[in-house]
């Protein structure tokens, strides 16, 4: 008897582990048709991680030889990155419904996730580099791209903590950590391309980079006593 393989609506249903509101209602539904194909025709949940990566590479020269046609360059940014960030929603749902997750692939992961916001850090670099140039553009760009990149090491700190089930009675807290969100992210910062204007796409950029660096320096403060409090039962890293 041939084996079943789960559906989109299976796959969405039983092994996305959370998420923000945009990777919810984004990312993993688009991730949860990619996974769905993936297992049914062999591809395995690090193949998807590469996928993703490759996307995720790809896009930033496209978008930064397109910068001359500023909304061209925005929609590809936005269905690059989001295409990418889907694929690495996949990996992890093929790798439950396949029962196949591994500590490589966990890593291997995390790496693919720093490199893609850091493509989306280099190209904010460039297309802003009119407003960065200057005797302090190296410090201020690695600045931005820390901040950008500081999204993943979030997420790695807030596993259990921050996902959707931990976060539904929080109140503003909810709607403030929202933001947390490599999808809603790159969306703004794609939009922010459309405008072909170096401060709006830099401005944007720095926006998140300050927020998410406030992120990463609560979370480490409170990791000790928060990490104490969760209970066994807390929800896993959101987005994933």
């Amino acid at each position: 008897m041939a084996q079943r393989h789960p559906g989109y609506r299976q796959m969405y249903a039983s092994y996305v582990r959370g998420g923000y509101w945009w990777t919810m209602h984004v990312n993993q539904r688009v991730g949860a048709v990619l996974a769905a194909t993936a297992v049914r025709i062999g591809v395995t949940p690090n193949q998807l991680t590469l996928l993703g990566w490759l996307c995720a590479l790809a896009t930033v020269p496209l978008v930064i030889w397109l910068q001359q046609r500023p909304l061209v360059a925005g929609i590809v940014a936005f269905c690059g990155w989001q295409l990418a960030y889907s694929f690495d929603c996949a990996d992890g749902q093929a790798a439950r419904a396949l029962q196949r997750t591994s500590d490589f692939g966990a890593h291997l992961d995390l790496i693919c996730d720093y490199m893609s916001h850091a493509g989306v850090a280099v190209t904010v670099l460039v297309l802003g580099h009119s407003v960065l140039s200057g005797a302090m553009a190296g410090v201020a760009g690695g600045a931005l791209t820390v901040g950008l990149t500081s999204l993943v090491f979030y997420e790695a700190l807030a596993g259990g903590v921050e996902g959707t089930g931990a976060l539904r009675h929080q109140g503003v807290g909810v709607f403030l950590r929202q933001w947390a969100d490599y999808g809603i992210q790159s969306a703004f910062i794609a939009v922010s391309i459309t405008t072909g204007n170096p401060r709006i796409i830099v401005g944007t950029a720095i926006v998140f980079a300050v927020y998410n660096a406030i992120l990463v320096g609560y979370r480490v403060l409170h990791l000790p006593s928060r990490t104490g409090s969760v209970s066994s039962t807390a929800p896993p890293r959101p987005g994933k």
